[in-house]
């Protein structure tokens, strides 16, 4: 009965370090991608500004 505990107890913290680095991965998976599209959307902008200047000055 005790082994049984102690091995439930083991892969019940086995499974907690593996979703936390699950959840980590993701964490740092998002945080890429929401900076590639802020610097898209950014970019954007820029183009944008860059176009509307163009256009008022001519």
């Amino acid at each position: 009965f005790y082994i049984v505990l102690i091995l439930l107890v083991l892969s019940l913290i086995v499974l907690s370090f593996y979703f936390y680095y699950i959840v980590q991965f993701y964490f740092i998976l998002f945080d890429i991608v929401f900076d590639i599209v802020l610097d898209i959307v950014f970019l954007l902008s820029l183009i944008d500004l860059i176009l509307y200047f163009i256009f008022f000055y001519y």
